[in-house]
């Protein structure tokens, strides 16, 4: 089974190649492979570095990941000492209340 995988795409151009030379003869030939062959060029100019855009993705998305983490981190942090801090502030104002009893 892992010959028919290697063998096949052979088969496929040579047989496609002995077509095309029927068809069009050498010229013809020489034509449609110098097409794909510029084609191809052209291609590779054009299209970015796939694998160097994946690389500066993943790098920004764990800076913003750290950075969300921080700032969640904060958040809860300052509702914290919010909460602390008015707590503690009734705590001071009811020890002023006059329904208190003085010591």
């Amino acid at each position: 089974m892992y010959v028919v995988w290697q063998v096949k795409p052979v088969v496929d151009i040579t047989w496609f190649s002995w077509q095309l030379w029927r068809l069009t003869g050498r010229r013809g030939m020489a034509f449609l492979y110098l097409y794909s062959l510029l084609g191809f060029a052209c291609l590779k100019l054009v299209t970015p570095d796939f694998g160097l855009l994946a690389n500066t993705e993943y790098r920004l998305e764990g800076a913003f990941r750290w950075v969300a983490c921080i700032l969640a981190v904060l958040t809860i942090v300052c509702f914290a000492l919010a909460v602390f801090s008015s707590r503690h502030h009734r705590c001071r104002s009811s020890s002023n209340s006059s329904m208190l009893p003085d010591i």
